[in-house]
């Protein structure tokens, strides 16, 4: 079903349009070197709708090639990455909307200081969501606005944040900001010991 809905839009656009003007091409011809040349076109175009999507399936996406999800306010953050060699930052997002995980490149960062700000963001989330495993946590991992450029997501973020009271969330040490672009959920709190000491209560 995956692989029917993925390839329904490229059917629809190219294949179906392409049949019908090649049985057309081939119908009024007078010449057999025209119809092979449209039976070859016809062919060749088929391959390409159907190999080329799946090729480039294999390949991340960019997050600013994402325009029609940009009011997306979070996704999580299956597994995230940095390319050791280009520093290139990749994701792999879940939200809501999609039915299936997808494969991104974070690059939409105008300066190499908030490139390096936003891989160590990650990386950071992502020690944490470790030790919060740990301590019987989910580890989730929550990206804010994912598919915004960066000015407008802190901009975003800065306007949810604005009226909490609460500066961010603090757990193992590390305190997560509210204009953080990724948010690891805490663990739960340590049940209470039994049989030790219990709340005082008034007047007594």
């Amino acid at each position: 079903m995956e692989f029917l809905s993925f390839f329904s839009y490229s059917v629809i656009i190219l294949v179906i349009p392409l049949t019908i003007l090649s049985f057309v091409a081939m119908k009024y011809v007078r010449t057999g070197t025209a119809r092979i040349v449209a039976s070859i076109f016809f062919v060749a175009a088929a391959f390409v709708t159907f190999v080329i999507p799946l090729e480039f399936a294999s390949f991340p996406k960019n997050v600013s090639m994402e325009w029609y999800e940009r009011q997306t306010k979070e996704a999580t953050v299956l597994w995230g990455g940095i390319h050791p060699e280009t520093k290139e930052i990749y994701v792999l997002l879940h939200w809501n909307s999609q039915p299936s995980p997808r494969f991104y490149r974070l690059n939409d960062s105008e300066t190499p200081e908030e490139e390096m700000r936003l891989g160590e963001e990650l990386q950071e989330a992502l020690r944490t969501a470790e030790l919060s495993k740990q301590q019987g946590g989910s580890g989730k991992v929550t990206m804010k606005y994912p598919f915004l450029p960066e000015k407008e997501r802190q901009a975003k973020i800065e306007q949810d944040g604005q009226g909490q009271q609460d500066g961010g969330n603090e757990f193992f040490g590390r305190e997560q900001e509210d204009d953080n672009t990724f948010w690891v959920e805490p663990p739960p709190p340590p049940n209470p010991v039994k049989g030790g000491p219990t709340p005082a209560k008034d007047g007594l």
